[in-house]
């Protein structure tokens, strides 16, 4: 994926309106995959967390502190994303100590330093490998808008600041599918960060919502030893810059990237050869981090994040109850 069009930010740039022709076209395909989809269950519960904006909406961070909920509370989750860029002919467990980003993405390695976690384009396949190898529950990466596998809980996670972007259908926009439809089949909602475009009214009564903030972890002193030189090749690269804001921190330069970039080694030692310039410190997001090489990470530093709940208790209680629901038996 490449970088977000600056226009889907903005609701009246004219791009947005002449392209809405073909979101309506995109939309009609999107609900007839919804409607002929085969959705089959597996032996165990599925937790999917998804997002109705395309990339870059916190999703990654709710999986994982969704997987260690359920680790604290005696769990034994797997994890089951597509695996960005990967080519697997069969389900594979994610190894982190013999798998690179490039073998099976950036985001699967991420995700397998906390819990298991299997790659394959058919999620059906690697739930039954998953469910047979331990699993007591399944957490479905990316999930809202995978139809094949029955879900038991599925929450949408919303950026606040960035919100629904100019609220049009890609390629118009950046929706995925109406927001009204996917709220239909979601159970919860998780805000990271302030509603800043008032969606909160929007969500019906019924449906619980629990806010979180994207927050460091570990030890930041490294960011204010030195200048720093940002870089970021994830879906909004200004979620990293405004996170550093976030922190006092103002690089003395940016660099952005399209989301999942491969970084050259010309590209590494360009930024490598001016942070030594300028006696800066290069800086940047956990995701980039684990794409680059030994040799390339060796001269830079990754500013590592986790979703926090403001209302922890409150969402590990409602996720409990959910889950105890779904082992009763139906009559």
């Amino acid at each position: 994926m490449r970088k977000a069009p600056q226009f889907w930010h903005d609701a009246s740039h004219p791009l947005g309106r002449w392209l809405s022709p073909i979101s309506w076209l995109y939309r009609l395909l999107s609900k007839l995959h919804y409607l002929c989809a085969l959705r089959k269950r597996v032996s165990v519960p599925v937790i999917s967390i998804g997002n109705v904006v395309t990339g870059g909406a916190g999703k990654t961070p709710a999986v994982m502190t969704t997987a260690r909920l359920l680790r604290m509370a005696g769990f034994t989750p797997h994890i089951l994303s597509r695996g960005y860029g990967a080519r697997v002919r069969a389900p594979l467990r994610v190894d982190p100590q013999r798998h690179s980003a490039q073998n099976v993405g950036d985001e699967a390695l991420l995700l397998a330093a906390l819990a298991p976690t299997w790659i394959h384009p058919k999620r059906c396949r690697s739930a039954k490998m998953a469910a047979a190898n331990g699993a007591d529950v399944l957490l479905l990466d990316d999930g809202l808008q995978h139809y094949s596998l029955k879900k038991d809980i599925s929450l949408m996670v919303i950026d606040g600041a960035y919100g629904l972007g100019n609220s049009r259908l890609i390629p118009a926009g950046p929706l995925r599918e109406p927001f009204a439809r996917a709220l239909s089949r979601c159970d919860a909602v998780i805000f990271i960060g302030e509603d800043k475009h008032m969606l909160r009214p929007r969500i019906p009564l019924g449906i619980p919502v629990f806010h979180a903030d994207i927050l460091p972890v570990g030890d930041i002193s490294f960011l204010y030893e030195k200048p720093v030189i940002a870089f970021a090749g994830i879906a909004r690269p200004e979620k990293f810059f405004a996170t550093l804001a976030d922190l006092n921190v103002t690089p003395i330069a940016t660099y952005s990237y399209p989301d999942h970039h491969p970084f050259s080694e010309e590209e590494m030692r360009a930024l490598f050869s001016e942070s030594t310039q300028k006696g800066a410190r290069l800086v940047t997001t956990e995701k980039d981090w684990v794409r680059l090489d030994g040799a390339m990470r060796r001269h830079c530093h990754s500013l590592r994040v986790e979703m926090r709940l403001r209302k922890t208790e409150a969402f590990a209680q409602w996720l409990m109850e959910r889950l105890y629901r779904c082992a009763q038996p139906t009559s």
